[in-house]
């Protein structure tokens, strides 16, 4: 069990920590140091015909790769860019198949949307491939992020996912690709790019030659870092009035705040046009978190302007290593204390020191660093009167604490 926890003796960065008695003892975690949460997905586990898409769960036999520059028509008809063709045969589901519902999954945990009631023609926007996830992924856990554009039926969606979803993807590694999907009768996919943390995305839904309320819908996703591209376009309804800035949909137990990803995403220079004039529609983002949702990862949504929308989830850090400097830290000597591992938020981190012992202890909270980054944090100076063992732990925000909690040091007595 993690020790208790006081804030009767908060220490200040360079002053004495006086022993006091501990209090307030926090919930118990799991051996990880993370908050449990009930198993969603008991069904999707065991139903192989369903597999998770970015428009959410469809039938194994309806979900298609397409080819770059491929045109599909509203029949299933495809158009390489060589002048060939195919057919797409029709799912041969009508939506749930005997009264059977798709697996139940997470949803969609993060999101900002603009629907003032009339059609779109274009949504565009940049970002970033974020960090890896710091916790192992298994076939059951997978992360989508995009900007769209949403009608009653259909999702246009040019998509980065970490997981195995759809029939593609890695539990190690990041992908990319130009998705349309509908509630689970048809859904459609570009070809798959493997992109890297860091990498500079753009991704694009655009329509063109629309005509009797039918337009061409080029969906478009690219690696400005590599030069990659998932691209087609798809003939569908004019008909798209709900403009998605930026969304995380989650599939399978994400009973860790270390499967999402560190920081989470932010999309920039967005552009969102309206149909009828071509003008600019000027977006006020409504930002949308999931209700209930466990654990609480710090999850936050805001849109300082129309051109942005960060979806913000700082995840579980992971200490790898403590030190300090000297080695060992002192009774009454002033030391420096160095934390090393993955997924800090220096915006937000949260250092909790406690020990010597469960009854007696300084128990200091630190939002304040010498230095930071992801990977590294030092707190200097720290002064403690008490000699013995102290156990850190590490939390982002309000978030879930960090595995590697129990990583400890030592303060040696001065006599």
């Amino acid at each position: 069990m993690l020790h208790p926890r006081t804030k009767a003796a908060f220490v200040a960065l360079g002053v004495t920590a006086l022993a006091v008695a501990c209090s307030d003892a926090r919930t118990p975690l799991s051996p990880r140091g993370e908050p449990s949460l009930s198993a969603s997905t008991t069904q999707a586990q065991s139903d192989s015909d369903w597999i998770s898409t970015p428009g959410g769960w469809a039938r194994r036999g309806c979900v298609h790769e397409v080819p770059n520059g491929a045109v599909v028509e509203r029949d299933g008809h495809v158009r390489r860019p060589d002048g060939s063709n195919y057919h797409i045969p029709p799912c041969p589901y009508a939506g749930r198949a005997r009264g059977r519902t798709a697996p139940i999954d997470t949803g969609w945990v993060e999101s900002a949307r603009f629907n003032p009631g009339f059609n779109f023609s274009q949504i565009s926007a940049n970002w970033t491939v974020p960090a890896t996830p710091v916790a192992a992924y298994s076939s059951a856990q997978v992360y989508y992020s995009f900007p769209g554009l949403r009608n009653s039926s259909y999702v246009l969606q040019p998509v980065i996912q970490y997981g195995v979803g759809g029939g593609i993807g890695s539990s190690t590694q990041w992908v990319a690709s130009a998705w349309r999907c509908s509630d689970g009768t048809d859904c459609h996919h570009g070809p798959v790019l493997n992109v890297s943390p860091g990498d500079a995305m753009y991704g694009s839904v655009a329509a063109s030659s629309c005509s009797g309320g039918t337009c061409s819908w080029t969906i478009t996703i690219r690696d400005l870092t590599t030069g990659g591209v998932s691209t087609w376009t798809a003939l569908d309804t004019d008909a798209y009035q709900d403009a998605i800035g930026g969304a995380v949909e989650t599939h399978g137990p994400f009973n860790s705040c270390g499967f999402f990803p560190s920081g989470g995403v932010t999309y920039t220079n967005l552009t969102l046009t309206i149909a009828s004039n071509g003008q600019p529609a000027g977006p006020a983002w409504a930002s949308r978190i999931q209700s209930g949702l466990s654990p609480n990862c710090g999850f936050a949504v805001t849109s300082p302007n129309s051109a942005t929308v960060n979806l913000y989830h700082p995840g579980a850090p992971r200490v790898d290593s403590v030190s300090t400097s000297p080695s060992p830290a002192v009774q009454y000597n002033p030391f420096t204390l160095t934390l090393k591992g993955v997924g800090f938020d220096p915006a937000s981190a949260l250092v909790e020191i406690a020990g010597p012992n469960t009854n007696l202890c300084p128990c200091s909270d630190f939002t304040s660093f010498t230095s930071a980054s992801p990977t590294q944090l030092v707190i200097s100076p720290i002064t403690y009167s008490l000699p013995g063992t102290y156990t850190v732990s590490v939390r982002n925000g309000s978030g879930a604490w960090g595995g590697g909690m129990f990583t400890t040091f030592t303060v040696r007595s001065m006599y």
